[in-house]
């Protein structure tokens, strides 16, 4: 099992890279110039090429790359052209505030995904199973930047109970939690229902009801241990749906997430910046990969032999 974790290690780190170096060839290629941006067309030709040379992007495209790698070997992601601080130091207090919204998604989806899973595969094809079904079709099928808004005139602007956008407090995080987690919810009840399914025609509940047991006692007890090892396979697929839809709803309420500032690094042009936030990104999603694939060998002692 070392072996296989060192391989997936080896993996995890090729993967980084290659996302970094991707958007690193394609921010350079985007239009707009962030010499430009910062010192606004009223600025002189000398006074750009001094900003282009301090910013080092003057040299060679293949030596920034270098340049780049080097320092990212040290532990360094650079300086940000906009906020004029280590890349580093900003990361942290923004992926901090990313990773609150993400768990307060997934703490407000688990709760209720289960409740309706688990009672509609209590009784597949029945009135709450059909209505579980098309909640979950149409969850799926709104897309966030429709629902943030949906939900900050219903709560913010006719019935005014909370803010639009920000952090001005702990129910600043309700309506962009709540936003993300309606997908994610989606994502939760469609798998857990299957999931639920199968354990319900499964020979450890029929057993247990051959003893004596009802059906949502077995399915209760039963049902949720088989939908465990299903569940960390959802959490490790939705990890990288939390992190892309946090972009979309941090750009709609203004919350000061790494999504948030995915949007400002890329319109500032900000290189380095973009640059750290995508290493962010990757990180976490292939970290969370990795946890889930040894999480499969402690809850399940049968994956240690494939």
């Amino acid at each position: 099992m070392k072996l296989v974790y060192l391989r997936r290690f080896i993996g995890t780190v090729f993967v980084i890279w290659g996302a970094v170096t991707a958007v690193f060839l394609i921010s350079r290629v985007l239009p707009g110039d962030p010499v430009d941006v910062m010192l606004g067309e009223r600025a002189t030709a000398v006074e750009r090429e001094a900003m282009r040379q301090a910013l080092g992007l003057d040299k060679p495209l293949m030596e920034q790359y270098v340049w780049f790698l080097k320092s990212l070997s040290q532990g360094h992601l650079g300086k940000s052209f906009f906020f004029r601080k280590k890349v580093e130091k900003i990361l942290g207090h923004y992926i901090f505030n990313t990773f609150k919204l993400a768990g307060f998604a997934v703490v407000a989806s688990l709760p209720l995904a289960f409740f309706l899973a688990f009672f509609a595969a209590l009784r597949p094809g029945g009135k709450l199973d059909k209505v579980v079904t098309f909640i979950t079709a149409v969850s799926f099928s709104v897309p966030t930047f429709w629902s943030g808004p949906m939900l900050i005139l219903l709560f913010s602007i006719y019935l005014g109970l909370l803010p639009v956008g920000g952090m001005r407090g702990a129910e600043s995080i309700i309506l962009p939690g709540l936003t993300l987690s309606i997908p994610v919810s989606a994502a939760f009840i469609r798998h857990m229902r299957a999931y639920l399914l199968e354990a319900r025609n499964s020979f450890f509940t029929m057993a247990a009801m051959a003893r004596g047991r009802s059906l949502f006692s077995a399915m209760l007890t039963g049902g949720f241990l088989y939908a465990l090892m299903p569940f960390i396979t959802i959490l490790g697929l939705e990890a990288g749906s939390l992190l892309t839809g946090a972009v979309i709803t941090e750009a709609v309420f203004a919350w000061p997430g790494l999504g948030h500032l995915v949007v400002l690094s890329i319109q500032a042009r900000d290189f380095p910046l973009l640059q750290g936030c995508v290493i962010a990104i990757s990180t976490v999603y292939v970290v969370v990969n990795l946890v889930t694939d040894i999480l499969y060998t402690l809850v399940d002692p049968r994956v240690r032999a494939v």
